[in-house]
């Protein structure tokens, strides 16, 4: 891993770990893409530390994911 490539790992990191604090779903869908890069790679870190450090807490995520069980986004038809 290069240097840059390290650089990009830890603000993907940090952008996953805050995104994950603020908006849980769209740090969830986000973390879920199909992408390998090194952004991509630390903000899934990010996230996982985020959910890890939130079960160890016993919290868990307390958030309602609209698309489950194939349900629409609030406000769209």
């Amino acid at each position: 891993m290069t240097t840059q490539d390290k650089q990009e790992f830890i603000r993907g990191f940090n952008e996953g770990y805050l995104i994950a604090q603020h908006n849980p779903l769209i740090a969830r869908y986000l973390a879920q893409a199909e992408i390998r890069a090194p952004h991509i790679e630390g903000f899934r870190a990010g996230w996982l530390q985020y959910q890890n450090e939130q079960a160890e807490a016993g919290l868990g995520n307390h958030f309602e994911d609209p698309l489950q069980n194939n349900r629409q986004w609030p406000g769209t038809s």
